[in-house]
């Protein structure tokens, strides 16, 4: 199962690299927070900032009650 980083990746057809870039992460980083199970907390709020994802969808064990996109 793809985490909901990895789909967004896919998605907009964005190569780890260009993500990285976007987010301010090397390629290796976003290549590993693509392939975990979970997206690391640490990296929840900048991914939502950056990406406008749902932290829900990047950690719905973390933030399943948030109604905030």
């Amino acid at each position: 199962m793809k985490n909901a980083l990895e789909e967004y990746r896919q998605e907009k057809g964005l190569t780890f690299e260009a993500m990285g870039k976007l987010v301010g992460y090397d390629r290796p980083v976003v290549w590993r927070h693509c392939q975990a199970d979970k997206v690391p907390e640490s990296s929840v709020a900048r991914y939502h900032a950056k990406l406008q994802i749902p932290v829900k969808d990047l950690r719905p064990d973390l933030y399943e009650g948030e109604t905030k996109s």
